[in-house]
């Protein structure tokens, strides 16, 4: 706007400036997690004249999934999505001038899931095959552990593939609870596998200082009235196991009952009924192909 003035009378004008310009992207969303399920828009906010006109693309078929739509303000409405959704989605931006074009990651996140092939297994001098099954969106990384140790897993005695454990013969006292966990960067899980030494003598006076490795198991008959209840499930060495499982209702109906020791005090482990494992020749063939003794 322009006003020329003089002793007479003052003039106005206006002149309209339109500028030009090939379209820009202002999104700044490139990369986007979503849990599975959840209701999804990709946005493509632009500047630019004339208005730009919005395409979008998902790389994997190089075009868009039945079902899905671009709504007037040029973003991606997905709606509902699963993991088959996840990947990279192309916005591209364009008018007489020129184009622009960003593009969104779209990353479905399943909760990562542990599962014990075997929770349990009783050591009989051969070599054993602890293993987890994992699921989850985007793929978990797996590392094993032993709970309320230190130690690290590592050969001559530990050795892992993929997500297998295997655990080789050895003079040491390698019975206890292993730990499997996954994290993918988003949410983790874990799950135990108890490795135990069997203790066929087990009565009603028996304590848990019979058992002279970290992690036993055995079987109780009826010994009557149950120990006060405990709710740590925690207890002294010299506690008698039998009664100490009834009061925190720690054994199975056929009366076997496991425990492993942590801080100097015995703590159960629940029982589950043992599968089938691998056998030794398969871990066996394992080992071969890691160019490593098999004992």
């Amino acid at each position: 706007m322009c006003a020329a003035t003089n002793a007479f009378e003052t003039k106005n004008g206006s002149r309209k400036l339109v500028v030009y310009s090939r379209p820009y992207i202002v999104s700044t969303e490139t990369k986007k997690l979503v849990n599975d399920g959840e209701f999804v828009v990709l946005g493509c906010d632009t500047v630019g004249f004339p208005k730009a006109n919005i395409t979008w693309v998902w790389k994997k078929i190089n075009g868009l999934p039945i079902g899905v739509h671009i709504s007037d303000n040029g973003s991606l409405v997905l709606g509902k999505v699963n993991v088959v959704n996840s990947g990279d989605y192309q916005c591209t931006a364009n008018n007489k001038f020129g184009s622009a074009q960003m593009t969104v990651t779209l990353i479905i996140n399943v909760p990562v899931e542990t599962t014990p092939v075997t929770s349990q297994f009783v050591m009989n001098g051969a070599a054993h095959n602890l293993d987890c099954t994992v699921k989850g969106t985007p793929e978990a990384k797996l590392v094993w552990s032993k709970k309320g140790s230190n130690e690290t897993l590592i050969p001559p005695d530990y050795y892992t593939v993929r997500t297998t454990l295997l655990i080789l013969p050895s003079t040491k006292d390698l019975s206890g609870v292993y730990v499997c966990t996954a994290n993918n960067g988003y949410t983790n899980h874990f799950s135990e596998i108890i490795l135990y030494k069997q203790i066929e003598s087990l009565n009603c006076n028996s304590t848990f200082n019979l058992c002279d490795v970290h992690a036993c198991g055995g079987t109780c008959g009826d010994c009557g009235t149950p120990a006060p209840g405990n709710s740590s499930n925690s207890f002294p060495r010299d506690s008698t196991v039998c009664s100490a499982a009834d009061s925190i209702s720690k054994r199975s109906p056929d009366g076997k009952v496991l425990w492993y020791f942590g801080n100097g005090r015995a703590m159960f482990q629940t029982w589950k009924s043992p599968n089938a494992h691998a056998s030794p020749s398969v871990i066996g063939r394992a080992i071969a192909q890691m160019n490593v003794p098999f004992y």
